[in-house]
């Protein structure tokens, strides 16, 4: 028994600023196809600081599709051919003001 999926054609249909969307027609081991639809997310990262006494430092952030402010760890999108270590040391310093 195989596992695996080929893909048999794709399409991207939404190509956004943070993410695109694409469906694929997948040939599936009967040889019948299969549509998958899936988000690809061009990356990001988080962070968890910890403060000497032991507390985590979290961010009030608004989020639109929720229509509320949430508390979280800080995080953000990656630059392009942005290192996630010094992306993570960016988003850090941007929302809370500190280093690590």
């Amino acid at each position: 028994m195989h596992l695996e999926e080929k893909t048999k054609d794709s399409a991207i249909v939404y190509d956004g600023r943070i993410f695109k969307i694409k469906r694929d027609n997948a040939l599936l081991e009967d040889g019948s196809t299969a549509v998958r639809e899936f988000v690809v997310h061009y990356g990001g990262v988080c962070i968890l600081p910890v403060n000497d006494d032991g507390t985590i430092l979290l961010v009030k952030q608004y989020r639109y599709p929720l229509g509320k402010v949430t508390l979280e760890v800080p995080a953000g999108k990656l630059e392009k051919g942005e290192d996630h270590f010094e992306a993570g040391k960016r988003e850090l310093l941007e929302e809370t003001g500190t280093t690590a």
